[in-house]
């Protein structure tokens, strides 16, 4: 039975995980925003995802925030300036979630649900971007397709390219992979 108002649409999604998709990550932890380094265009490829009509979220994992290596504001800070750095480039970034204790973190699904259930997400039809194991397990308990990008030595050792449809050198690579896909063209298009 259809809802009143005729069928429910739902739009595809990109979910962008933030440290070593977006933004350079720092061992132990990105502290401080004046740390922030954007990876070489990041911003210009998650705005062309976003202008071909994917819904865009950036999950992270945050726990540091919640261990207190990390003071709440300059979490809040970071989020802002990853999200301006895309905003700025021609994109739109629908929401950002961040895990900040270990309980709803990935590679649970939670974040990712959530942002399905705000913004009228098919999870079926969107795209999991990470750079490591937990992501690729958040997407496919999600009913993602995962890109695993920046496939260091780590990642090959947790074998997170086993749960990925695609393996991309950095983000740009990512984006023209899954702009190229049949669904991606025809469901953006419309």
């Amino acid at each position: 039975m259809e809802p009143i108002g005729g069928p429910s649409l739902t739009h595809p999604a990109v979910f962008l995980d933030r440290d070593g998709v977006l933004n350079k990550r720092r061992f132990p932890v990105l502290r401080k925003p004046k740390d922030l380094v954007m990876l070489s265009d990041a911003a210009d490829a998650a705005a062309r995802l976003s202008q071909a009509g994917f819904v865009l979220c950036i999950v992270t994992n945050q726990e540091f925030v919640g261990r207190g290596y990390l003071a709440y504001a300059d979490h809040m800070e970071l989020m802002r300036l990853v999200t301006t750095a895309i905003e700025n480039a021609g994109g739109k970034v629908a929401g950002a979630y961040a895990a900040l204790d270990p309980s709803n973190a990935k590679p649970r699904p939670d974040m990712i649900l959530q942002a399905a259930r705000e913004h009228d997400i098919d999870l079926a039809r969107s795209y999991m971007v990470g750079d490591n194991a937990k992501d690729m397990l958040a997407g496919t308990r999600a009913g993602c397709t995962n890109v695993l990008v920046d496939p260091r030595f780590r990642t090959w050792l947790q074998s997170a390219h086993k749960h990925a449809a695609h393996v991309a050198r950095d983000l740009p690579a990512a984006a023209e992979w899954i702009l190229t896909r049949p669904q991606a063209i025809s469901d953006h298009n419309k």
